[in-house]
């Protein structure tokens, strides 16, 4: 069997918060799960604060004019937690509860990061 492929490359700069958002778009586009606009946003500045308090973040998605009130952050937290996105790290005394993205996603947000994707989509006739 003779196999043509068509590759399609791009490289490209992001910022830290630009391939965190990539990684979160491709992670939900792959595990069809379905998130708004804002919802995206929020996952996105939780992977990059890092580990945060519950409290923080939330007041966080507040001031970076994601959501206006601490109700309809706490909301979207909740829609987040639900789809499987984030996961809560035990309660340290004096610190309340910490979130963080979920670490099964592996979703880089540290460091130097290079994203490499390979898809392949193969023709019903050569399969």
């Amino acid at each position: 069997m003779d196999l043509q492929v068509t590759p399609f490359r791009v490289t490209t700069n992001m910022t830290k918060a630009e391939i965190i958002r990539f990684q979160l778009v491709v992670y939900c586009h792959l595990k069809k799960v379905h998130l708004t606009t804002d919802q995206m946003a929020c996952a996105t500045l939780l992977g990059v604060m890092g580990k945060v308090k519950l409290l923080d973040f939330t007041k966080a998605i507040v001031n970076n004019g994601i959501y206006q009130s601490n109700q309809s952050a706490r909301n979207a937290i909740i829609a987040l937690f639900s789809a499987g996105l984030l996961e809560k790290e035990k309660v340290v005394k004096g610190c309340g509860k910490l979130i963080t993205l979920n670490h099964g996603l592996q979703i880089a947000t540290t460091g130097n990061i290079l994203v490499e994707i390979k898809c392949l989509s193969l023709d019903a006739k050569t399969s």
